[in-house]
């Protein structure tokens, strides 16, 4: 924060260059020479392709398609072709491929001027987050040095700036934004390598995946695929964060599991902090208890658990963190990112939100609601999002009480909520009792044509729970005027008057409250609702009746 401060008021606004390989070193280490042997002749796109294919090298952007596979499906269709790069990292935990842009972007550049080679592409789109401004500027030094060096014709690589949007690292939504239109992921089939980037069959690449191109290219596939544990194949770069000692992208063999990065790469937990659970692919990727810490961390090991390996952002939780909270943090984060181009993600992921912030979780609900969202989202947020959540329910019963039941029984076990003869309970979900929630209360009872189900639905959404029917009664200051629903033994009132706000509850109709201590109530009031206390008519008539 401090930094933070310095900068603005000495207006250091402007991107500084990181440390980095530059392209003088980078030739020096025998940089670009594959390049120009491609260039030269001295490879086939067939060979180097057939070299990818052997080495087992998949998309390490999420997806985890066959990298030398997908360059052949490419080159296989009619020209023109073209090339794009994501790199807008938009995945929370993730940050990978900043690290490799900043500290060795010729060897991306690299790998990513042979893809362009291999499959003929008539220009490469690199698709840059906005957020990383030192990157982009790097990158265009870079570019221009290329173009003076020979290395590639100028005007065929071209940086472009994501919006920060999150929806704009699925592939087809970031074609979209290239072409300069709203980032919404389209329907497939056609995938992008048969209608593409302007309608052309288009080669989509991470970052990170291009930047194992040349190594494996010099070293043979027989390096790459060499590595790797519990039977599994290749390098993987680890975002790890959260509670640990070292923090940082970790370079690991595919399938090293999240205890062993941990210990091995990580300095092993925090002072103080116990191994809880961990999100092993980012936001969604769900989250895993530590008694399955042991899985490995590839493609196709997560999936039956609930979880994908993704981006490989793995962030650690401790027995400080609730995975519940953390689940509805990345609910939220869903939410906000959704593009809101279909139904079950646009409505889903809100709805889910408004489910978690409840006191206790409808499980029924949730996993229906979840079930819609993974099988008719059109792309892989609205299908991944639930992930999380659903891992909370499956795993961290303890973080999440499974119904709204459960919920109030368990509080009351643990004497925090309290129960009033008539079966009205209070439950504050911290914040004051005042005339916003209740007047919030008769709209939803006015919309809901003031069924008992609706009642209690919507008093549980607004911090009180009942099991039988029973008025309110609030006097605030406003404007004048009342409010009244009706229907059977349900009434509300709100009653606008001079004074403070108080809220009571009763099953007598018609009977608004009058206080002798309206200021006292509604002190008493506040602090008996950050108490979990109840509050009941025969209390405020007790203490504060004239």
């Amino acid at each position: 924060a401090a930094a933070v401060r310095r900068a603005v008021e000495e207006r250091e606004t402007h991107p500084v260059l990181p440390d980095h390989l530059g392209y003088d070193a980078y030739v020096a280490s025998g940089g670009y020479r594959l390049l120009r042997d491609c260039l030269g002749g001295g490879r086939t796109p067939d060979d180097v392709i057939a070299t990818l294919e052997d080495s087992a090298l998949r998309g390490l952007g999420g997806a985890g398609f066959q990298t030398g596979r997908k360059w052949r499906l490419v080159r296989a269709e009619p020209a023109p072709r073209y090339m794009a790069v994501n790199a807008d990292e938009g995945e929370p935990g993730t940050f990978k491929d900043r690290h490799f842009i900043e500290t060795d972007p010729h060897r991306f550049l690299e790998g990513m001027l042979i893809g362009q080679w291999a499959v003929s592409a008539q220009g490469t789109y690199v698709y840059l987050r906005d957020e990383y401004p030192a990157a982009r500027l790097l990158l265009s030094a870079a570019v221009a040095r290329l173009e003076r060096e020979g290395l590639c014709r100028p005007g065929t690589l071209h940086l472009r700036r994501g919006a920060g949007a999150y929806i704009c690292g699925e592939e087809s939504a970031m074609l979209e934004s290239i072409e300069g239109k709203r980032g919404l992921p389209r329907h497939k089939p056609p995938f992008p390598a048969q209608v593409g980037l302007f309608g052309r069959p288009t080669l989509i690449n991470n970052v990170e995946t291009l930047f194992w191109v040349r190594d494996i290219l010099d070293r043979g596939p027989a390096w790459f695929a060499g590595r790797g544990r519990n039977g599994r194949k290749g390098l993987r770069s680890f975002s790890v964060s959260g509670r640990v000692n070292d923090p940082g992208v970790k370079i690991a063999d595919a399938g090293i599991s999240a205890r062993q990065l941990i210990d091995e790469y990580c300095g092993g937990m925090q002072a103080g902090h116990r191994f809880k659970g961990y999100l092993p692919g980012g936001a969604s990727g769900g989250i895993l208890p530590a008694r399955l810490a042991d899985l490995p961390l590839d493609f196709g090991a997560l999936e039956e658990h609930g979880c994908l390996i993704g981006s490989a952002a793995v962030i650690v939780l401790s027995d400080r963190d609730s995975a519940a909270d953390a689940a509805l943090n990345l609910m939220r984060f869903f939410a906000d990112e959704s593009c809101g181009q279909c139904t079950p993600c646009r409505a889903g992921c809100e709805k889910a939100v408004a489910l978690m912030e409840r006191p206790g979780w409808d499980r029924p609900l949730i996993e229906e609601l979840s079930a819609v969202m993974m099988d008719a989202s059109i792309c892989g947020l609205g299908q991944a999002a639930p992930n999380g959540l659903l891992c909370a329910l499956r795993y961290f019963p303890e973080d999440a009480p499974a119904t709204l039941q459960a919920g109030v029984e368990r509080q009351m076990r643990a004497g925090v909520l309290k129960r009033a003869c008539r079966g009205v309970y209070v439950y504050p979900l911290g914040r004051s009792f005042g005339a916003d929630v209740i007047e919030r209360v008769a709209v939803a009872l006015r919309r809901s044509e003031y069924n008992y189900v609706s009642l209690e639905s919507a008093l549980s959404e607004y911090s009180i729970i009942s099991q039988v029917p029973f008025s309110l009664t609030v006097m605030t200051t406003g404007r004048g005027g009342s409010i009244r629903t009706r229907y059977g033994t349900i009434e509300f009132t709100h009653t606008e008057r001079s004074g403070d706000s108080i809220l009571s509850s009763t099953v007598e109709i018609g009977r608004p409250m009058r206080l002798a201590k309206p200021l006292a109530a509604v002190r008493d009031l506040r602090r008996v609702g950050r108490n979990t206390q109840l509050i009941d008519e025969e209390f405020l008539l007790e203490e504060y009746a004239g």
